[in-house]
């Protein structure tokens, strides 16, 4: 009986052993499965006018004593940002030797990310050898544009010069006057955003003969980072579209139109003479 006892303890004892060995047993790090994989499934990024490259992380399970590479694709199908919109460094798509992670950079394109809102680019990671872990093969980087405005304003009564105006849907477009004057922008509760009182600075009045200029309760201008854009209407249902020509010392220069047709360009002066804020200018 003890000698049964004795032979059924060595059995079990060994089942433990073997159990047991089998529980701390590590990945073949040397000799196992190749395997490459996205670090993280998802990223955020902002895009500003001085910082536009993300860096993506990439790993492999095993070491190598050479260098190794991989290829990374675009997934338009899932891709909402547009096409320029961003560019994938390709030059950079390598596992380095005797390293576990790579990495490579995205540039971004701010003036093609919207002012609001956010947009994604889907990548789909492919190896030149081995294997995609379950799970790891695609990267959602969700872009936005992020501005440091801190606390500084745009707001203020600004002196305006215009001119090279044209009359929209009129069969006499030109418009040789050069009106000057002052437009007020008003800070309003959301940062960036500001009421305006006129749209058009002084071109309504002098080439239309509308006293009241371009201006409606939700006549705006938001300032983005590099950008000053209108936003809402002028009295007649009008959006307009501001494009920055030009920013230096206490001078923005802007080209502007209108859904009706009307447009021209125009020097903003900031009031007292200040310059505009530094994400402004050239």
């Amino acid at each position: 009986m003890k000698k049964y006892f004795s032979k059924i303890s060595l059995i079990l004892a060994t089942v433990l052993m073997v159990s047991c060995s089998e529980d701390v047993k590590v990945f073949d790090v040397d000799g196992g499965i190749t395997a490459y994989h996205f670090v993280t499934a998802t990223q955020t990024f902002g895009v500003s006018p001085i910082a536009t490259e993300a860096s993506v992380n990439v790993g492999v399970t095993t070491r190598s004593a050479v260098e190794r590479q991989y290829q990374v694709s675009v997934v338009t199908a899932e891709t909402t940002a547009a096409d320029g919109a961003y560019t994938v460094d390709t030059s950079s798509l390598v596992i380095a030797p005797n390293s576990f992670t790579g990495s490579f950079n995205v540039d971004f394109n701010f003036n093609l990310i919207p002012v609001s809102g956010s947009v994604r680019l889907v990548l789909l990671l492919t190896p030149e050898s081995g294997t995609v872990l379950a799970g790891k093969s695609k990267l959602v980087i969700t872009v936005s544009r992020v501005c440091p405005l801190g606390t500084e304003s745009i707001a203020g009564a600004h002196t305006y010069s215009s001119f090279d105006l044209v009359r929209g849907q009129s069969a006499t477009p030109t418009c040789t006057a050069t009106p000057s004057g002052t437009v007020t922008w008003t800070a309003t509760a959301t940062p960036g955003l500001y009421s305006t009182s006129d749209m058009a600075f002084g071109m309504y009045q002098n080439c239309w003969g509308v006293a009241a200029g371009a201006v409606s309760a939700s006549s705006r201008v938001r300032w983005v980072c590099n950008q000053v854009n209108a936003e809402g209407t002028d009295q007649y249902g009008d959006g307009f579209t501001y494009t920055i020509t030009n920013c230096s010392g206490s001078e923005l220069s802007i080209s502007w139109d209108n859904a009706y047709g009307d447009s021209g360009k125009t020097i903003i002066t900031r009031e007292g003479g200040a310059a505009w804020p530094a994400l402004l200018q050239n």
